[in-house]
């Protein structure tokens, strides 16, 4: 049952990180620019590696 709920906190944690990023992504697009694009992609071949 510890190990549960251990995993269980750990995914918690990913999913808070994804979610920060996703909103931190959306907020880039509005200051769109060619920069911000690859950036958004960086952070999110990162996101994916994390989940």
């Amino acid at each position: 049952m510890k190990s549960i709920g251990f995993n269980l906190k750990i995914s918690n944690e990913k999913t808070n990180i994804i979610k920060a990023l996703s909103r931190n992504i959306s907020e880039r697009l509005k200051k769109s620019s060619q920069k911000s694009c690859e950036t958004i992609y960086k952070v999110f071949k990162y996101a994916i590696i994390i989940s």
